[in-house]
């Protein structure tokens, strides 16, 4: 077995810089994570990197399946790939799994397929 090996990607480790609640969802990079259990200050906890999470939405949102999605970083909601990115947002992060209409508060998202672009 070989000694490089460290751990399966779905979910890493991470060094929270602040406070995070269990299903924030953060950008680390050009990547979004999910929290899975709380995660105090300085300490080290797991996030979700890979598969699929219902997170919330701009609700005005009308997300198709197979949509490429991004997350909007002000309102901490994932919004149509097609919306007007602002400083920060990560573009392209996700694909929609299960359509979500207008006035829905959530959406499946398979999180962190090839192609996430963070906004300038």
């Amino acid at each position: 077995m070989t000694n490089l090996y460290v751990q399966e990607g779905e979910s890493i480790h991470h060094i929270a810089a602040t406070n995070l609640a269990a299903n924030d969802v953060i950008v680390i990079g050009s990547r979004i994570a999910v929290v899975i259990a709380g995660i105090l200050s300085g300490a080290t906890g797991a996030v979700g990197v890979k598969g699929v999470f219902r997170l919330p939405k701009v609700v005005a949102a009308d997300l198709s399946e197979g949509e490429s999605i991004q997350f909007d970083v002000g309102a901490s909601m994932i919004a149509s790939g097609g919306a007007t990115a602002a400083a920060g947002d990560l573009v392209n992060c996700g694909v929609v799994v299960t359509p979500a209409a207008n006035g829905e508060t959530t959406v499946e998202v398979d999180i962190n397929v090839p192609g996430a672009i963070v906004t300038p």
